[in-house]
């Protein structure tokens, strides 16, 4: 998540749409007086050499966000002088000790619609220009898939297997488009017209940001079979029966 005050965008992040290069490219317009959310360690890195802004007012605890703030810009500089020490394990360890106190946390990454409104506020969520990204059902389910087979857990298993295991659960991303079967969001730039519709955001928001648009999570589409070709008949027929909005509302193909 990410809010822009000065143009009141507030933008929701979806999984597995490009959202975090998206999201890095946005903290370049922001400051102290807007909401930027922690991402991973090492997208923080990429954001810092982006010059973007670091989380800010995303925790009760001020001083808590000071401390990660300092941890990541003190990896940052360990790592750009090439250094792999103790010190900078004991870094990481300190950032993931601190993202997992209890109770702080007002915004977090990915952080569902239904969230942000207990602490943004109904009203202050209803009147921001809510911008979202979207993606064709079928290629988020397997960039998921890829995603999940390169982890420990799953790596051994066969990636029909570990798409079969996500069909079981709810579309990740429909909390982020829909409430009650209607659309939540004002902007729904599409992955299919990334580009297009980013720099007509840009338009109409008066700044830059595709071309700080960073390459983060490097497992590219493009080193991978399309989606309509890995995945059955069966297993579009329930890619349609769990994401049915996504397709109706943006024009997704089926076949």
């Amino acid at each position: 998540m990410l809010y822009l005050l000065k143009s009141n965008m507030l933008f929701l992040k979806p999984r597995k749409v490009a959202g975090t290069s998206f999201e890095i490219a946005l903290s370049r317009s922001a400051g102290t007086g807007d909401i930027v959310t922690p991402i991973s360690l090492e997208d923080e890195l990429i954001r810092t050499d982006q010059k973007g802004q670091l989380p800010i007012n995303w925790s009760r605890q001020p001083e808590l966000e000071a401390s990660y703030v300092s941890l990541v810009q003190q990896v940052h500089r360990i790592k750009r002088a090439d250094v792999n020490s103790d010190e900078l394990k004991a870094k990481r360890a300190q950032i993931k000790d601190l993202l997992h106190i209890k109770g702080h946390r007002l915004y977090y990454n990915h952080i569902v619609p239904a969230d942000i409104k207990l602490n943004f506020g109904v009203a202050s969520f209803n009147n921001a220009l809510k911008v979202t990204i979207t993606r064709h059902p079928y290629e988020q389910l397997i960039s998921q898939a890829y995603w999940l087979h390169k982890g420990k857990q799953r790596r051994n298993l066969p990636i029909s297997q570990i798409i079969d295991e996500l069909l079981e659960e709810p579309a990740p991303n429909t909390p982020y488009y829909f409430e009650d079967g209607n659309k939540i969001c004002d902007i729904y730039l599409k992955m299919e017209s990334f580009e297009k519709d980013t720099i007509e955001l840009e338009n109409k928001l008066g700044i830059k940001i595709w071309q700080y648009l960073p390459m983060t999570k490097k497992s590219s589409t493009s080193a991978r079979p399309k989606a309509t070709d890995i995945l059955s008949s069966s297993q579009k027929q329930k890619v349609q029966t769990r994401s049915p909005l996504e397709f109706e509302y943006f024009n997704y193909d089926t076949n």
